[in-house]
């Protein structure tokens, strides 16, 4: 089963720590989960409210217990990269969707792999397709439903604590999460 968190940086962690950081377990010990949010809120509220691509945040995707990506991003939307590349998924018919991802050139594929799975891959940049970072397999509905749920959820605690999210990307969320309703007639 997969499962896909989202870490925020608390004020007062030294980034130089968070950059030696390998592996989820060091991650939680250095980071908050999006879930703890509130409890370090409190801090940065008498600060100039946050824009969201103001936040330090890491998304770790695992299967079971095995960290399949784990990905850092300072003051970028990590979750607009993801919600690109699966929207461009849903609209080519489930076949292939890709998305930059990241600051440096790497991109994010989905790519439809038989019947019910899908491949994931990270890559250098859409010019050097052999320079493969990491790649994984998983059922396709489950990844894809803790995907939209992993960014939903994302983006209403940013909106809860009032940390600017703009409209284009509210409305991009919400259409995803349509394409995936109508194609699964199932709620996420």
């Amino acid at each position: 089963m997969v499962s896909i968190q989202t870490f925020l940086i608390p004020p007062q962690q030294s980034l130089p720590e968070v950059y030696a950081c390998m592996g989820t377990d060091q991650l939680q010990k250095l980071f908050i989960t999006a879930e703890h949010f509130e409890s370090v809120y409190a801090i940065w509220s008498d600060d100039i409210p946050l824009k969201i691509n103001e936040l330090n945040i890491a998304v770790i995707i695992q299967d079971d217990h095995q960290q399949l990506i784990g990905f850092e991003q300072w003051g970028l939307d990590l979750w607009g990269c993801y919600l690109s590349a699966l929207n461009s998924y849903i609209k080519s018919g489930f076949t292939y969707g890709e998305a930059m991802y990241g600051i440096d050139p790497k991109l994010i594929c989905f790519e439809k792999n038989g019947k019910s799975s899908i491949e994931v891959i990270l890559k250098y940049d859409p010019l050097h397709v052999k320079k493969t970072i990491t790649s994984f397999i998983l059922e396709e509905r489950d990844f894809l439903q803790h995907l939209m749920n992993g960014a939903s959820n994302f983006y209403t605690l940013m909106n809860k604590y009032k940390i600017h999210t703009s409209k284009k990307t509210m409305s991009f969320l919400s259409e995803t999460i349509e394409l995936l309703k109508q194609t699964y007639s199932k709620e996420l």
